[in-house]
């Protein structure tokens, strides 16, 4: 997989393994692993509590120019996906979801 880290988009869909995506974006963005600005969301059940945080901390400024969002749940429930329509259709810049 090829991703342009000088023109990311704000949202990517990772088919396979998650155990391999993540690997794959940790070698992408290991300068932000472990930082503020850098969210891996691995829940079972991806409900609207979370939905609704991971959208306040998109909204924030990031620390060091941009926030990447590993979002790998086996279930994500309506509600959360409703919630979270508005964040990924605006993203606020710099701010990139996978």
């Amino acid at each position: 997989m090829e991703i342009d880290l000088d023109h990311l988009h704000h949202a990517y869909l990772l088919v396979g393994d998650q155990g391999e995506a993540e690997t794959l974006l940790h070698s992408f963005f290991q300068e932000l692993v472990g930082s503020p600005d850098y969210f891996a969301i691995k829940e079972s059940t991806f409900g609207i509590d979370t939905a609704r945080a991971l959208s306040a901390m998109a909204a924030r400024k990031s620390f060091v120019g941009k926030k990447i969002f590993f979002i790998a749940p086996e279930t994500l429930t309506p509600e959360a996906q409703n919630a979270l329509l508005k964040t990924f259709e605006e993203p606020v810049a710099d701010t990139h979801f996978f």
